[in-house]
């Protein structure tokens, strides 16, 4: 019979082991699971069959998880043990995006609490300087007011779309959201664009303003800084020094803050 793959990091003799798609294996308590998944809850109920798994020695008893990676599952085991323990997160956080849709998944196919999964993800301190990896995560646990919150922050920055990282996820994992955070930077793209295309106007108007007055003076001609809020506005809103009208205060109320 061969031997078990044991991941390092959950390898304690004397636990039930979980084996993922690929052939890692895990031992971990039943205790934390059933206490986030209905699906662990049923399965630890069923009686044990005797003798072992195939594959393994007659004395062990391997659970398979063929929906469940084992880059994902091990997250997974160690978010859950977050929650049980009130430790930190016992690794950092994935960098790759497939990784995290792999945990979702997982959390799909297993009914396991998304927030109890993704939660002590989200409060890894590499998590928390990242306005995109936080939307994420808190687009996948449907956490609508750090969505919103996080939202601002990415339409403070100078990037015209969310990055590739986010993309691959939302678009995989969180469609709505998708779609939502890529309205708001279509929409505050769109209100620079008219910002800008206003301003040049006002430009043009303000030079043959300028040559009328000298022939013809008068106190209705617009000055320059009134015809000029709308670039100026623009510009701060590009740098990534202001958001969108459509996300905080129109410009009447903005423009002070902008323009002195």
């Amino acid at each position: 019979m061969s031997s078990l793959n044991l991941d390092p990091d959950f390898n304690t003799t004397g636990l039930p082991i979980f084996e993922a798609a690929d052939g890692v294996c895990f031992s971990f308590p039943w205790e934390p699971l059933v206490a986030v998944s209905s699906f662990f809850q049923d399965l630890q109920s069923l009686p044990v069959p005797a003798g072992g798994s195939q594959g393994h020695s007659d004395s062990e008893l391997v659970i398979p998880l063929p929906a469940a990676t084992s880059q994902a599952l091990k997250v997974a085991f160690h978010a859950i043990n977050s929650v049980a323990t009130g430790e930190p997160l016992g690794m950092t956080p994935p960098t790759d995006p497939q990784v995290l849709i792999d945990l979702i998944t997982l959390v799909d196919a297993y009914d396991l609490d998304p927030v109890a999964v993704l939660k002590p993800i989200s409060s890894c301190a590499n998590i928390l300087e990242d306005a995109g990896r936080r939307f994420a995560l808190a687009a996948l646990r449907q956490d609508e007011d750090e969505m919103e919150s996080c939202s601002q922050h990415l339409l403070k920055t100078p990037e015209k779309q969310m990055s590739e990282w986010l993309n691959a996820i939302l678009s995989a994992k969180a469609p709505a959201a998708h779609y939502r955070l890529s309205q708001l930077y279509k929409q505050r793209e769109d209100k620079i664009h008219a910002f800008r295309s206003e301003a040049t106007g006002a430009v043009t108007s303000l030079a043959l303003s300028t040559r009328l007055s000298v022939t013809c003076p008068s106190s209705h001609w617009p000055s320059k800084k009134s015809m000029n809020w709308k670039l100026l506005y623009a510009n701060a809103m590009e740098k990534g020094l202001m958001v969108s009208s459509l996300v905080i205060c129109p410009p009447s109320r903005a423009l002070p803050a902008i323009c002195g």
